[in-house]
């Protein structure tokens, strides 16, 4: 008996630090999203969506790739989720195709990345990692 709980107490432990890196990957701060990755990318289309019909749609640059808080306005608490659009520019392609109606119209060569998630909010703030790990504790019984 003593296998079968330790074997749920494992992966109790695992689902639960998957959650975690999965639903907060970009919370930075109670104030900062940082959408930076390892690969290199010129920009980032984020589309966030959450409770009352919150929608909404931000470009981040190379240069700057954190998300404050205050430049999404007024959120309500709950989950909200994301979807997040990794942009490398390659070579820019002419393309005149009479059957699309194309005339001379340009595309970009390059690479999209897509990594999607959600983060929470509670009180105007997101909440971190460990604040949300901390928010589930289990509890077992030996039998």
């Amino acid at each position: 008996m003593r296998n079968k709980t330790t074997l749920r107490v494992v992966a109790f432990a695992l689902a639960l630090s998957s959650f975690a890196a999965n639903s907060n990957g970009v919370v930075a701060s109670k104030t900062v999203l940082d959408f930076a990755v390892e690969s290199p990318f010129n920009q980032v289309s984020i589309s966030i969506t959450g409770p009352d019909g919150f929608s909404t749609q931000i470009d981040l640059y190379d240069d700057n790739l954190q998300l404050d808080i205050d430049a999404l306005g007024t959120l309500a608490s709950g989950n909200y989720s994301y979807k997040a659009q990794y942009i490398s520019n390659g070579k820019i392609e002419i393309i005149s195709d009479a059957s699309t109606g194309r005339d001379g119209a340009t595309r970009n060569k390059g690479l999209v990345q897509t990594k999607t998630g959600f983060f929470n909010v509670v009180d105007s703030e997101f909440v971190t990692v460990d604040e949300q790990n901390s928010v589930i504790e289990p509890k077992f019984q030996e039998q």
